[in-house]
């Protein structure tokens, strides 16, 4: 009987299937497991597509414990970048540091900006060793203004504005930074072989983007940023909105969540009530629950 073997292979190979994988039955510290390290967006999915999960996503308690594992895991990654460039801006060889720097902080057209990215770079870089003279500071913040007009002169003339048009002096302009070298413990062959690299360097010395919009203007958000954070999520009114621009610090602050290391020095100038709700009327026009901040938290990339 042909037709009878097949119907009974067919309902046999049917029955041997595997079926697709499923929560179910699980625990629920091994479903918040899962679910920590199922990007939000695959979480909504799953959640419009199977009631069991819409049912446990939706339970308040069982919500505000993901919201809370998955800020707790993002801000890790932000604590350990922090870290690892204020250690390299503190003790990488000097041009190497700058560089490090400006790669993450950006570029600022305006020269206001720029002077506040030099003293910057500047008190970090002499704190870590425990300098506090002033006239130190004054030198080395001179001397990275003097390295970053060096790297704009030769590779993006158009953000110098006006500062551009002036005719310099390059002999005068690099006795000036020979001396300032000098005073710092640099020897000439050392300060030399830096504006070299800075010089010679194909396609320019510093990666960093380009921040157009002055900090002194209304909406310069935030004002000091020290990580450039970019929103990668499916709007980009979002990413207009943000100005393209946060510190890690200021977004922990923005969004209410626990302090994340020693690194607050960098924060400069941070007006923290100002911003926070700023960001709540301009991005969301409400006020964010924990689990909307842990999703914010998630479209936050650090380039």
């Amino acid at each position: 009987m042909p037709g009878l073997r097949g119907q009974y292979t067919t309902a046999m190979a049917a029955h041997t299937r595997p079926h697709p994988p499923t929560l179910d039955g699980l625990p629920n510290e091994l479903k918040l497991l899962v679910f920590l390290h199922t990007p939000i967006k695959g979480l909504l999915n799953c959640r419009a597509t199977n009631r069991n999960i819409r049912a446990f996503l939706d339970d308040p308690k069982n919500r505000e414990r993901l919201a809370r594992h998955r800020i707790s895991a993002r801000l890790g990654e932000f604590d350990r970048t922090c870290d690892e460039v204020i250690r390299a801006v503190s003790e990488l060889p000097f041009i190497d540091a700058l560089k490090v720097f400006l790669d993450h902080r950006g570029i600022q057209q305006a020269e206001e900006d720029r002077q506040d990215d030099a003293h910057a770079f500047a008190a970090r870089r002499l704190a870590h060793i425990g300098n506090t003279d002033e006239d130190d500071l004054d030198d080395m913040t001179s001397l990275v203004r003097q390295f970053i007009y060096l790297h704009l002169r030769n590779n993006e003339p158009h953000l110098l504005g006006g500062i551009g048009r002036i005719e310099v002096n390059m002999v005068d302009f690099m006795a000036l930074a020979e001396a300032r070298g000098r005073r710092l413990g640099f020897s000439l062959a050392e300060i030399r072989g830096m504006v070299d690299k800075i010089v010679r360097t194909s396609g320019g010395f510093i990666q960093g983007r380009t921040n157009r919009k002055s900090r002194s203007l209304d909406g310069g958000f935030p004002r000091i940023p020290l990580t450039p954070l970019h929103c990668t999520g499916r709007t980009r009114i979002r990413q207009v909105r943000f100005q393209g621009f946060c510190t890690v610090l200021e977004m922990v602050q923005l969004l209410d969540v626990p302090h994340i290391g020693d690194g607050g020095d960098f924060s400069y100038y941070t007006e923290s009530t100002w911003s926070y709700h700023m960001l709540q009327q301009s991005l969301y026009g409400r006020q964010l629950n924990l689990f909307e901040k842990a999703a914010l938290l998630e479209e936050i990339g650090i380039y």
